[in-house]
């Protein structure tokens, strides 16, 4: 049987290592009792929508977890592949709006004092 499987980057010491994520569990719908299973369609629906709260000039990798009533998980990384924000979300929308919130600046960053 041939497995599918894309590639995410990871976190290690600041550099990103390429990582494989191998889809033949999802597609096959292996997940935990009670959990839903996920598809590529939504796989494809969460990446979507993390791409459009990102600016441009950085990448989103997004990931099914093995974390209970989270089952997407993302980084955003800039050119250099430093990683920008982490999350984890139940929900496609909940881990936009998560990586939304970390990649916003800080109130008072880059203003000029009086």
């Amino acid at each position: 049987m041939k497995t599918n499987h894309l590639h995410a980057f990871t976190r290690t010491t600041d550099t990103l290592a390429l990582v494989p994520i191998f889809l033949g569990s999802l597609a096959q719908g292996q997940r935990a009792a009670g959990e839903p299973a996920l598809t590529i369609t939504d796989l494809a629906e969460v990446a979507h929508r993390v791409n459009s709260v990102i600016a441009p000039g950085l990448m989103a990798f997004v990931t099914p977890t093995n974390t209970p009533g989270m089952p997407w998980g993302a980084v955003v990384a800039d050119a250099h592949g430093h990683v920008c924000a982490t999350a984890r979300s139940a929900d496609a929308q909940g881990l936009a709006d998560l990586i939304r919130t970390k990649l916003r600046p800080l109130a008072g960053s880059g203003e000029a004092s009086p």
